[in-house]
C-alpha cells in the first residue's frame, strides 16, 4: 500500500500536519504531568508533615507522663518495698494502692492516655485498674525488651492489664524501662497504653486520591495500627529503599502489577515509625490523559481529512497504476485470471508498462502449470513407492504367527489364520487404489487382530469401537496396521494381559482415530523426535529412500502428511510405564486441495 502514488501524497500531507501536532501534544502531555506531580508531592508532604508534628506532640506527653511515672519519689519508694523483705505485706498492700491511686491520677490528667502500668521483675504488676500478681506478662517480654533497646514503642495489640472494658479495644504502647535511681538497674517497665484509633483515625482521613492506601509501619515493614494489613505492595527492596533514604520524606516511582505507582514517605523520629502511602499514576493523570484522548481525536480527524483530499486530488493520476497494482498483487497470490481484464490505456509509459507485466503473466502462468503437473506426479510416485514398503511388512508379520501356529501342531487354526491372511492379501494387492472406505481398513484390521490374539491368547486383547457414521470415509489403506502392531509389540512384552483399543468417531468434518495400548510407553523426547520427524520437510523423502527400514509409525505419519496436507494432524499421549495413545486426526472429505484423488491414479 506504501507504494501508492495515494498512499504517499496521504502520508507525506499526514506528517507535515500531524507530527506537529502529537509533539504538542506530547510535550504538553509530559511538562502538565510533571507539573502535577511536583504539586501532588508537595501537597502530599504537608498532609503528612501535619500528621508528623500530632505524632510528636502524642509521643511528648506519654513521654513526659511514663518519665513523670518513673522519676516520682512514689514509685521509687514501691521500688524499695518490692526489692526489700523488710517490710511487711500490709504495708506493701498500702504502697500498692498508693501507686495504683498515683497511676490513676496521671491517666486522669491526660486526655489521650488510657491505661498505665508498672511492671516489676518478679512478675507484679500494678496499673491505675487494678493490682496483679505474678502475671503473665514475662510471654510478652516487655522487660526483656527495654532492658535491650531501652524506650519502645509497640504496635498495635490487646492488653488484658487494663480496665476490663478496654480488653477488646487496640492499643499501641510506650514501653519504658522502670529504673530503681538508687542503683541506676533496670527493674522493670512502664507501659503507656492509648488507643490505636487515635493514631488510625487522623490517618484515614489522608487521602491522595480515591485508590490510595496509607499506612503507618514499624522498622521491621509491619502495620503498626492493624496486623491484618496487607502491605505485600511493600516489599522488602522498597523498603529497603526508604529506610536508607537520607531523606526524612520523599516519593518514590515503582510498579505494581505492571502499574505505574507512586510511594510516598514520612518517617516518624520519635517512634521510628514510617507513614507511607501509595497511590496510580494513572489516577493522578486522568484529566491530563482525558485531554491528551481529546487532542488525539482532534489529530485523528485532521488526518482523515488530509487522507481524503491527497485521495481526491491524485485520483486521475494513481488510478491506472493502482489497478496494475492490485492486478502484481493477485499475480502474487497465484491469481491470475484478472490479468486480462486490465485495460491499457492508449500511448504513454503506462500503457507500455501494462501490456508487458499482461504478457509477463501469461508466460509466468504457464510455467506454473507445467511444474505443478511435474510435481503432481513425482508425489504420485513417491506415494506409490511408500505403499510398496507397508505390504512386505504386514506378509512378514503374518507368517511369523503362522509358523508358530504351525510349529505347535493346531492345525485347525492355521486354516482360520490363513484365510485371514488370504483376506489381508486380496486387500494389500487391490493396489489401483491408495484409498478404500474406514470400514474396509477396520475389517482388514480385525482379520490382523484375530491372527494376533489366535497367536498370543490371553495374553493379548485387542477391542475396536467403531463410528458406523464415519464407516464410509475413505481413509488411506493400511493407516491403521501399523500403528496397532507396534501397539501390540511393546504392549506384550510389557503388560500381561496387553490391552489395545482402536477407536473411530466422526466428529464434524474430522474423522479422530485413537490407537490405546497399556505397554511401556515414551518418555519426552521420544514424542518429541517423532514430532519433528512427522513435520520436518524431509521425512517423507527419508521414508522413502531407508529401503524399507522405516516402516511402522513413520511410514504412516508420512504418507498421511503428503495424502492430507496440512489438515492431517496427530497427538501423541505417553508416559514410561504408563501406555501409549496415538490419535489420528483426518479430513472427512479424505482428500487434499495439493494431491488431487484423480492425479493419484
Amino acid at each position: 500500500m506504501v507504494y501508492k502514488l495515494r498512499t504517499r501524497m496521504a502520508i507525506t500531507f499526514s506528517l507535515i500536519m500531524i507530527v506537529p501536532f502529537v509533539m504538542m501534544v506530547l510535550i504538553f502531555s509530559e511538562q502538565s504531568k510533571q507539573n502535577v506531580q511536583q504539586v501532588l508531592i508537595s501537597s502530599s508532604a504537608q498532609t503528612l508533615n501535619q500528621y508528623n508534628t500530632f505524632m510528636n506532640l502524642l509521643s511528648q506527653q506519654i513521654e513526659d507522663a511514663a518519665l513523670q511515672v518513673m522519676g516520682s519519689n512514689l514509685t521509687q519508694e514501691w521500688i524499695e518495698h518490692r526489692s526489700s523483705n523488710a517490710y511487711s505485706r500490709i504495708e506493701k498492700y498500702l504502697m500498692n494502692a498508693r501507686l495504683k491511686d498515683y497511676l490513676t491520677s496521671i491517666t486522669l490528667s491526660h486526655s489521650n492516655i488510657v491505661s498505665m502500668a508498672v511492671f516489676y521483675e518478679d512478675g507484679f504488676a500494678v496499673s491505675n485498674d487494678s493490682v496483679y500478681e505474678l502475671v503473665s506478662y514475662g510471654n510478652f517480654g516487655w522487660v526483656d525488651l527495654v532492658r535491650e533497646q531501652g524506650a519502645v514503642w509497640l504496635p498495635s495489640h490487646l492488653d488484658p492489664y487494663q480496665a476490663q472494658f478496654l480488653h477488646t479495644q487496640p492499643v499501641n504502647s510506650l514501653l519504658f524501662p522502670l529504673v530503681n535511681l538508687r542503683t541506676f538497674e533496670v527493674v522493670g517497665a512502664i507501659k503507656v497504653n492509648f488507643l490505636t484509633s487515635l493514631i488510625k483515625e487522623p490517618l484515614s482521613a489522608i487521602k491522595i486520591g480515591e485508590t490510595d492506601s496509607v499506612e503507618l509501619i514499624g522498622p521491621d515493614g509491619r502495620s503498626v495500627i492493624s496486623a491484618s494489613a496487607d502491605l505485600a505492595w511493600l516489599g522488602g527492596e522498597l523498603l529497603g529503599e526508604i529506610k536508607n533514604s537520607p531523606r526524612s520524606e520523599g516519593a518514590i516511582r515503582t510498579e505494581e502489577n505492571g502499574r505505574n505507582v507512586l510511594v510516598f514517605y514520612n518517617r516518624l523520629p520519635g517512634q521510628n515509625w514510617i507513614v507511607v502511602g501509595k497511590i496510580l499514576e494513572k489516577e493522578l493523570f486522568r484529566s491530563i490523559v482525558s485531554t491528551r484522548q481529546l487532542m488525539f481525536g482532534i489529530g485523528a480527524l485532521l488526518l482523515f481529512m488530509t487522507v481524503l483530499t491527497a485521495f481526491w486530488i491524485s485520483s486521475g493520476i494513481a488510478r491506472p497504476l493502482s489497478r496494475l497494482a492490485q492486478a502484481m498483487r493477485l499475480v502474487e497470490q497465484g491469481v491470475f485470471t484478472t490479468v486480462e481484464q486490465l485495460q491499457e490505456p492508449r500511448g504513454g509509459e503506462v500503457g507500455y508498462v501494462i501490456r508487458t507485466f499482461k504478457r509477463m503473466a501469461r508466460t509466468l502462468n504457464q510455467l506454473i502449470n507445467e511444474e505443478y503437473k511435474a510435481n503432481l506426479r513425482r508425489k504420485h510416485a513417491e506415494y506409490k513407492a511408500l505403499l510398496m514398503q507397508i505390504n512386505p511388512h504386514f506378509l512378514y508379520n503374518t507368517l511369523e504367527v503362522v509358523s508358530g501356529l504351525a510349529a505347535r501342531g493346531k492345525h485347525g487354526q492355521v486354516l482360520d489364520v490363513v484365510e485371514a491372511l488370504g483376506m489381508m492379501l486380496r486387500y494389500s494387492l487391490k493396489l489401483g487404489e491408495e484409498t478404500a472406505p474406514l470400514r474396509d481398513d477396520i475389517r482388514n484390521l480385525r482379520h490382523y487382530a484375530f491372527i494376533m490374539e489366535t497367536r498370543f491368547g490371553d495374553r493379548l486383547q485387542i477391542r475396536i469401537d467403531e463410528d458406523p457414521a464415519a464407516s464410509d470415509v475413505r481413509v488411506l489403506k493400511f493407516m491403521l496396521q501399523p500403528i496397532v502392531e507396534n501397539a501390540v509389540k511393546f504392549s506384550v512384552e510389557h503388560a500381561n494381559p496387553a490391552v489395545v483399543d482402536i477407536l473411530t468417531r466422526r466428529e464434524g468434518d474430522d474423522v479422530r482415530i485413537s490407537i490405546r495400548d497399556n505397554g511401556k510407553g515414551m518418555d519426552a523426547d521420544q514424542i518429541a523426535r517423532i514430532g519433528q520427524a512427522a513435520t520436518g520437510t524431509d521425512s517423507v523423502y527419508d521414508v522413502i529412500d531407508s529401503g524399507g527400514s522405516k516402516i511402522g509409525l513413520a511410514n504412516v505419519l508420512a504418507r498421511c502428511r503428503l495424502h492430507y496436507g496440512d489438515l492431517f494432524r496427530f497427538d501423541i499421549r505417553s508416559a514410561p510405564g504408563e501406555g501409549t495413545t496415538m490419535t489420528l486426526i483426518i479430513p472427512a472429505d479424505g482428500v487434499t486441495d495439493d494431491v488431487q484423488s484423480a492425479d493419484r491414479g
